[in-house]
């Protein structure tokens, strides 16, 4: 109706959402996929990923700390020590019988419908390129699966420090703030860290807040990074002492900063609203989305 469309696209599940669902609320889509994660040493939850990481590591996963394949949701966890089909992957000790052994015997390899979780360490700042290792030729570009949609981005953030969401809608600011006063205007208290969903479908989920513990709950594509002072491992993010030179390139060296993700990709295999844009002899042809 508004445009093209991209009949083949692919968009990459969130852990919570059932199977077989793309989109099943309002306020996050399966396409905006940035995870941002702390720097640190260890690995925990909010490191749990499904793809491919350019640039981290991967971390030895516990057995027990992989879901329980239940209600028609199989799970498998692994080492990731290598590409799809070659993964060392785990199973929850927990798992009845037979369905431990059938996911056991499967090795690495995941099937339709079934959920994998690896985990990665992040040990420096910056944005790291995460893709589908499925299928990684084919396409008019030779892409595989990245023309298709299933892409995204992970934001190591500054020790110690917060995130928040970026852009909201209007009724997400109304929900997240309180007047403060007959003096005072009735955004200049802003709940950053308790404001949460009342009811609907977010019921409990923070508002702007992108962590809810040590879970992902927003994935937006650009947020607001607060560095809040020394961290565990003595770390100063904002003290006069803090060592900026040995920061990374472009980083705010304690100052809070706002985070955009852009991620520039070709081969989109679109089909154009109009058979103009479709004609190599007509002038708008040059024009049409993905070029």
């Amino acid at each position: 109706e508004g445009g093209a469309a991209v009949y083949g696209g692919k968009v990459i599940a969130h852990m919570e959402d059932p199977p077989g669902v793309v989109y099943p609320d309002h306020g996050r889509t399966g396409r905006e996929l940035v995870k941002p994660v702390a720097v640190s040493n260890d690995s925990p939850f909010t490191r749990g990923i499904t793809f491919h990481v350019t640039g981290l590591e991967y971390e030895p996963f516990d057995a027990a700390r992989c879901p329980l394949s239940q209600g028609g949701r199989e799970w498998l966890c692994g080492y990731g020590q290598g590409d799809v089909g070659l993964n060392e992957s785990l199973v929850n000790p927990a798992t009845p019988e037979p369905l431990k052994a059938r996911l056991q015997s499967q090795g690495g390899t995941v099937h339709p419908g079934q959920s994998a979780v690896y985990h990665f360490r992040a040990l420096r700042e910056g944005t790291f390129f995460a893709y589908s290792n499925a299928a990684t030729v084919g396409g008019e570009g030779d892409g595989g699966q990245l023309g298709l949609g299933l892409f995204g981005a992970i934001n190591v953030e500054p020790r110690g420090s917060v995130w928040y969401r970026s852009q909201v809608t209007h009724d997400d600011l109304r929900l997240a703030t309180r007047n403060a006063g007959t003096a005072g205007h009735p955004y200049r208290e802003i709940l950053y860290d308790s404001a949460r969903y009342a009811d609907g479908p977010l019921k409990g989920r923070p508002i702007l807040a992108v962590l809810d513990g040590q879970r992902i709950v927003h994935s937006d594509l650009n947020a607001v990074v607060v560095p809040r002072g020394p961290t565990a491992d003595r770390n100063d993010t904002t003290g006069p002492n803090r060592h900026c030179k040995d920061y990374s390139f472009g980083n705010s060296c304690g100052h809070p900063f706002r985070e955009f993700t852009v991620i520039l990709h070709d081969e989109v295999k679109a089909v154009q609203a109009f058979a103009e844009l479709e004609d190599p002899d007509n002038p708008l042809h040059y024009l049409k989305d993905g070029m």
